[in-house]
């Protein structure tokens, strides 16, 4: 199966079920590579308060503020890739 691209060139182009299955592969594996860090992210919890001295909770702030930062960083991607 394939589709039709509309494209601003002359002619439409065709999207090939190979391309979206690699382009579905590579989302998924940098989505696995993420997530190793977010879930991670508690074992290192310790090791930070004791290097820079800070609470349990402004180290939780500061991961929660990385991932609003990245999720809406994320959003507009849908619209610059039309």
């Amino acid at each position: 199966m394939t589709d039709t691209v509309q494209g601003n060139s002359t002619g439409d182009r065709r999207v090939s079920d190979a391309y979206r299955w690699t382009q579905l592969a590579i989302g998924v594996g940098a989505m696995v590579m993420i997530a190793n860090y977010q879930y991670g992210w508690t074992f290192f919890v310790p090791d930070i308060q004791k290097k820079f001295g800070w609470d349990r909770a402004s180290i939780q702030w500061a991961f929660t503020l990385f991932r609003a930062v990245r999720n809406l960083a994320g959003a507009d991607r849908g619209l610059v890739c039309r």
